[in-house]
């Protein structure tokens, strides 16, 4: 059944949710607002331990979020602009303090142009942070790939399979706080504007999420409650799913709001109201007054306290999956170049190491 919308306004919501997950600090940072005809939401994984991790992903969200609010135009452009800024501060930090020498942050962002009957999305990713489609039905769509040794691999020709047992299949290749050529990292921006419809989402998440959840799952949580719930169920999940990692996510879809209504009309009717009211009270106050020479009876008030119930998040309906654990240490990763792939088995199940190297 197809839901129609009479005389209600279309407008792009998004809500986050960020947790410390398996880790004693959370060194993610998420953002999103709306701007103009459009809005912007980021996500980034920061790493280097600490304090550390956290303070390079917030400047990352902070710098980017700058950039876009003042772009002229919501598109590639805009976009491009924005990264090439975002990695000169992060690498002009990871240099401003030996102790930054390993320190950086992965990111993923989404810029979105809102038209009559549907939203453009540009999307651009550094590292192992992921953005994902979600049709009305079916598994996630996901948009962004992976800047790991893996993946470096199956470039080069290796099986995927092969390639995954490497023993740093899972380091990142690309990350903000290295030097960076953006010209040469692969998969940088999505080829061509993702054309979101209204009963469609985006979602951007951390590792901690994607690598936990299959795209099965992250479709199913997404589109069976509200935004607000299933933003907090898929960290949930992530978590009962064996994720040893920060867990963050943001979704972005559409809202409906009706147009307020005028209020004149609903003003003069309770003005009306109340004066019938108050020459009725002053008929029944004189007929009482009359025949009580006490004035008026006492009268006791009953009042009824509000009952303030807090009610919890829903528990996990989505049966976990564990994925194969993630190792983020360091955005700077010196790479084995091999074409024989050791017989390591693929991770699964294994504690993550820490970001700290």
């Amino acid at each position: 059944m197809v839901a129609t919308h009479t005389n209600m306004t279309r407008t792009l919501m998004g809500v986050s949710a960020s947790a410390k997950g398996g880790r004693k600090q959370n060194e993610d940072s998420v953002g999103f607002e709306l701007i103009d005809d459009g809005a912007f939401a980021i996500v980034a994984d920061g790493m280097g331990g600490g304090l550390d991790g956290k303070r390079f992903s917030e400047r990352a969200v902070d710098v980017l979020g700058e950039r876009l609010r003042a772009a002229p135009a919501r598109d590639h452009s805009g976009l491009a602009r924005g990264i090439a800024q975002v990695a000169r501060e992060i690498n002009g930090l990871r240099k401003s303090n030996p102790d930054y020498h390993v320190s950086g942050t992965t990111l993923v962002a989404a810029v979105f142009q809102q038209h009559e009957h549907h939203t453009d999305v540009v999307i651009a990713n550094i590292g192992d942070s992921r953005a994902y489609k979600i049709p009305a039905s079916g598994p996630a769509e996901q948009l962004t790939h992976d800047h790991i040794y893996a993946e470096h691999l199956i470039q080069t020709g290796i099986d995927s399979t092969e390639a995954y047992q490497h023993t740093q299949a899972l380091r990142l290749t690309y990350a903000l706080g290295d030097a960076l050529n953006l010209d040469q990292v692969p998969h940088l921006y999505t080829p061509e504007p993702v054309r979101l419809a209204p009963d469609e989402f985006i979602v951007l998440c951390t590792d901690g999420v994607c690598k936990h959840l299959s795209p099965e799952q992250i479709a199913e949580i997404a589109r069976s409650q509200p935004p607000e719930q299933a933003v907090n169920e898929l960290v949930r999940a992530a978590t009962a799913a064996g994720s040893k990692d920060n867990v963050s996510a943001v979704i972005v879809g559409y809202t409906y709001v009706k147009p307020k209504p005028s209020l004149i009309l609903p003003i003069v009717g309770v003005i009306a109201i109340l004066l019938i009211g108050l020459g009725g009270l002053s008929l029944w106050y004189r007929s009482v007054g009359a025949q009580s020479p006490g004035g008026l009876p006492g009268v006791a008030a009953t009042v009824t306290p509000i009952a303030t119930v807090a009610t919890p998040l829903p528990p996990t309906s989505t049966p976990a999956v564990v994925g194969p654990q993630t190792s983020t240490p360091a955005p700077s990763v010196t790479l084995t170049p091999t074409h024989t792939p050791t017989n390591t088995p693929t991770p699964t199940n294994t504690s993550l190491p820490t970001n700290t190297p």
